[in-house]
């Protein structure tokens, strides 16, 4: 063990043993952003993955919200987040997002977001509501739920195994997902997704919001429309100008169809390996003003200079309390980032 990998066991567990007293003024930040995606009642949650296995349900939702009151932060809009980077404040703070442009969002998310007058950003991936998204992981979750042993092949990639436990659905679950994303084309992802399902037809995507709920939603003051790019694509596998136009193509058509300037962007999937430091470049070249990854960690006043690399936690029903305490104590990002406070690679 390296000594600053001893140093970082040692601190994280005073830490911890300390409840994050200590940890709290050093590495809370100044807030913290978070990430869910669906909100659905709970009979409706995938017992496995798949999308509708990172929803919340609304009482979870409900509780999220009070337990983030109860911890003395402050929930805020997306641009105060910008302003408070900007020009900082002593009052603690946290944002809500969610990802992709779920018809669920407003039929179970925002009834609560409204109850409790909460700010909320959903950032829009346009293939949604524009009908032409493929739901492929909840298609995959079925198609593997429903198996006893999974057999594929797809040039050097062979696998089949026997799939009778969660575990195996689980792990054969996350091959084919990394499979997928590890397209570097439009047309290669599309490819691939239809050689995992053996060119069979899609059912049509009505999950989505539609462009006249986006836009009534926009005009809400609580609610903020954000970026997605238009595919839902792993951007950091594509071209620099297939990147870009992805990038720069969502942003144009959200701003025709819901009249109002877009600066806020969210990067799919967020990890490394879907975006870095060219993915944040090309962020900021098609004039978005903050955007967020999938790295975890909590917001210092420092990230006002990376603006677009900026951390969130992903949010599932399975998030109890004591992780939640974990981040708004500041462990949680040490846990990941160590002594390291901006979280950019």
């Amino acid at each position: 063990m390296s000594l600053q990998s001893f140093l970082k066991e040692k601190t994280l567990g005073a830490f911890v043993k300390t409840n994050g007293v200590i940890s709290r003024p050093i590495f809370g930040g100044k807030g913290f952003i978070l990430c869910l995606h669906r909100v659905l009642p709970k009979q409706q949650h995938s017992k496995f993955w798949g999308s509708s296995g990172m929803a919340v349900s609304p009482e979870y939702l409900a509780w999220l919200i009070n337990f983030i009151r109860k911890e003395g932060f402050e929930l805020i809009a997306l641009d105060e987040v910008l302003e408070r980077l900007k020009h900082p404040t002593s009052r603690p703070f946290a944002a809500i997002t969610l990802d992709d442009g779920w018809n669920d969002n407003l039929t179970f998310g925002v009834p609560v977001f409204f109850k409790y007058k909460v700010p909320f950003a959903i950032y829009v991936t346009n293939c949604f509501p524009n009908g032409t998204a493929l739901d492929w992981a909840e298609t995959l979750t079925k198609l593997i739920a429903g198996k006893n042993h999974f057999s594929f092949s797809y040039d050097n990639i062979n696998i089949s195994q026997p799939i009778n436990t969660i575990e195996q659905k689980v792990s054969v679950y996350n091959q084919m997902r990394y499979f997928i994303i590890d397209a570097a084309s439009q047309l290669e992802f599309r490819n691939r997704i239809n050689a995992v399902f053996s060119n069979a037809e899609y059912p049509p995507f009505c999950s989505s919001l539609n462009w006249k709920e986006i836009r009534e939603l926009s005009n809400e003051s609580i609610c903020t429309i954000g970026g997605h790019t238009y595919n839902h694509v792993p951007l950091a596998k594509f071209s620099s100008a297939d990147a870009l136009k992805e990038i720069v193509d969502s942003k144009i058509e959200l701003e025709e169809k819901i009249g109002k300037k877009i600066i806020h962007f969210a990067y799919p999937f967020g990890s490394k390996n879907e975006c870095s430091f060219r993915e944040f470049k090309l962020a900021e070249k098609a004039g978005f003003a903050m955007s967020v990854t999938g790295r975890q960690g909590n917001v210092f006043p420092n990230n006002k200079k990376f603006l677009s690399a900026v951390p969130r936690y992903p949010i599932s029903e399975s998030t109890g309390e004591e992780r939640l305490r974990h981040i708004t104590n500041g462990i949680l990002h040490f846990s990941f980032n160590g002594f390291k406070m901006v979280v950019t690679d």
